[in-house]
């Protein structure tokens, strides 16, 4: 063998060896570098009566259950319906609302007519004490999907406020639905859509306790 090529030789041989101490030194390092972070990072193990006790306090219904039990009853109502400019179109219908599950989510029955036919709802909704935000959930006979979204309520306005994107027909549409107590008997239901850059009210249903 040539110097030239036993020199060669020797350089990649110290390469190779090179590597595997560096990559053997990395594959000690890394576990205990890991470990380290991981045990760090890793909370506090909680015990079964913790865990219970915390279980116990999120399924307990609070004050922001209690503000839904103002829903409850039996309601006419007055929808008008925006779907172009105007005078919107009207229509009356009614409503049922009631708690369920011990108080833990409102649920909502509405029967009444769209564009000249028979429509129905449901609705379902509730306060995530985990979450702090109140969830909703739709269903009517004009989808096939369901509606859910989160949202949060303003006791000094008597506002209910939930935001979400409308995905049915067309390209993605963000929306705004509103609900505000006038007085214990009277509520008004909001929807509003943006449009070409800007927040429009297409739906308005006025809620009348029977």
């Amino acid at each position: 063998m040539t110097k030239c090529r036993w020199m060669l030789c020797r350089l990649v041989l110290c390469g190779i060896l090179g590597c595997c101490v560096a990559g053997t030194a990395m594959a000690i390092a890394a576990p205990a570098e890991t470990k380290a972070k991981s045990a760090k990072a890793a909370p506090a193990k909680m015990t079964d009566e913790q865990m219970m006790a915390e279980m116990m306090k999120l399924g307990t219904p609070g004050p922001n259950h209690e503000m839904l039990k103002k829903f409850v009853g039996s309601w006419k109502t007055v929808t008008k319906m925006w779907m172009g400019p105007g005078e919107p179109q009207s229509s009356d219908g009614s409503a049922e609302y009631s708690m369920i599950l011990g108080g833990r989510l409102l649920k909502d029955e509405y029967k009444g007519t769209f564009m000249g036919g028979p429509f129905e709802g449901f609705g379902l909704t509730g306060y995530d004490n985990k979450k702090g935000r109140f969830i909703t959930v739709w269903g009517d006979t004009m989808m096939t999907g369901l509606i859910e979204v989160d949202g949060t309520y303003n006791a000094a306005t008597r506002e209910m406020t939930f935001k979400g994107m409308m995905n049915m027909v067309g390209p993605p549409t963000p929306y705004r639905m509103v609900t505000k107590f006038v007085d214990d008997n009277h509520f008004v239901f909001s929807w509003y859509e943006r449009r070409e850059g800007k927040e429009t009210k297409t739906m308005e249903i006025d809620y009348t306790r029977q």
